[in-house]
Order: C-alpha cells, then sequence, then structure tokens
C-alpha cells in the first residue's frame, strides 16, 4: 500500500465488496491515515456513475462476444439465469 505522504488525513471511496471490509484491508488503510468511506449497496448509479455509463456496456459487450465465440468454438449453448439466491446460474441448453 502507498504511504498517504501529505500526512494530512486522506479519504478513500470503495464499494461494498466484500472483500474491502475484511479488518485487516481497515485496519492498514488506517495506519497510513485513510479514512474508509462506503458506497451503500445499490447506489452505484448515483455514486459511480462511470460504472453504469462506460464499464458495465463495456463489460456486457465483452462477455456477450465471448460466450458467442464460446458457442460458435464448441457447439454449446448456454441459458444464463439469475437464481433465486441473485448468482448467476450456466445451464447447458439444447
Amino acid at each position: 500500500m502507498s504511504e498517504n505522504l501529505s500526512k494530512e488525513p486522506a479519504m478513500i471511496v470503495y464499494d461494498s465488496f466484500c472483500g474491502h471490509l475484511k479488518e485487516n484491508v481497515k485496519t492498514k488503510f488506517k495506519q497510513h491515515n485513510f479514512h474508509l468511506t462506503i458506497i451503500p449497496a445499490k447506489l452505484t448509479s448515483v455514486c459511480q456513475p462511470l460504472d453504469i455509463s462506460i464499464n458495465k456496456p463495456f463489460k456486457d459487450n465483452l462477455r456477450k462476444k465471448w460466450h458467442n465465440e464460446h458457442d460458435r468454438t464448441f457447439g454449446i449453448k448456454y441459458c444464463r439465469t439469475k437464481s433465486t439466491t441473485g448468482l448467476l446460474e450456466l445451464s447447458v441448453a439444447g
């Protein structure tokens, strides 16, 4: 981790990804005089507009191209659906 060279308090803003919430991560930031702020879940469109306007369309397009190439190469089509747990499920389609 880079040290906070200014010695003034600094703020890090990040999303609620569970890896960011680990105590050892929080402790390391605090040791370097960084204050942590978490963007609450479901507020990405408000707090991270580039994730919605640029990153999501890019990732969606890349994922679609990858799946299309995979389908073409291997002759297998996958149905992509969200399960009741909210996780993406892949099943082989006939």
